[in-house]
C-alpha cells in the first residue's frame, strides 16, 4: 500500500495472504523526494495506449492484449446519489473476462487493503461491466476478511473516458512495447 502526502509517499508492505491482527510482519518506508530522504526505486511506467471506447477494449482483449483499467470514484455517477460513494481510485490489469450475449465485459478485482494507523484490514471485492453504449459499471463491496460480512457497497456508473480534453471517466489502456 502507498500513500502520497504532499511530497512524502509512504510505502508499507507485508507478505501476501490474510493475517487477523498479526501486525508484526508489516515493513515500510517513508521518502521525502523533494529533499532526497528515503530510498524509494522508481522507474518510468511503460509507454500506454489509451483505449477510448467499447470496439476498441473489446478489440484488445479479444486478441490477448493486456487491458489495464483506473477509475477515479468521483467522477461517476453513485446509484444511491451524490456523495453517497466513497471517494478514491480503484484500477488492476484485467486478468480475465467473460464476454456476455448483449457482447457486455464482465470481470472483477479483488485486493486486501490494510490500514496502518489503525491497524484495520479490509477486503475489497470489485465487480466490472463494461457495456457497447460506452459505458462502465463499478460494483465495489467492502468485505470484513476475518468474518467475510459485507460491510458496505457501492454501485458507480462511468462513461469511457473518450480522451476528450475533461477527461473524466473510466481509463482503459494497453501498453505499447
Amino acid at each position: 500500500m502507498a500513500e502520497i502526502v504532499n511530497d512524502t509517499v509512504k510505502v508499507f508492505w507485508a507478505q501476501p495472504g490474510v493475517y487477523i491482527n498479526m501486525t508484526d510482519n508489516i515493513s515500510g518506508t517513508y521518502c521525502k523526494w523533494t529533499e532526497g530522504q528515503g530510498s524509494l526505486w522508481v522507474n518510468h511506467n511503460a509507454e500506454q495506449r489509451k483505449l477510448t471506447s467499447f470496439p476498441e477494449i473489446q478489440t484488445m482483449l479479444t486478441s490477448g492484449e493486456e487491458v489495464g483499467w483506473v477509475v477515479n470514484i468521483t467522477e461517476c455517477q453513485c446509484a444511491s446519489g451524490p456523495g453517497n460513494c466513497y471517494d478514491g481510485i480503484l484500477g488492476d490489469t484485467i486478468k480475465g473476462f467473460k464476454m456476455a450475449k448483449d457482447s457486455s465485459i464482465h470481470f472483477s478485482n479483488s485486493m486486501t487493503t490494510i490500514f496502518p494507523v489503525a491497524m484495520n484490514f479490509i477486503q475489497l471485492i470489485t465487480f466490472v461491466s463494461v457495456d457497447a453504449n460506452n459505458t462502465a459499471t463499478f460494483r465495489a463491496r467492502h468485505v470484513d476478511p476475518s468474518t467475510w460480512e459485507q460491510d458496505d457497497m457501492d454501485i458507480m456508473s462511468c462513461p469511457i473516458d473518450s480522451g476528450s480534453s475533461i477527461g473524466d471517466g473510466a481509463k482503459f489502456y494497453v501498453n505499447n512495447i
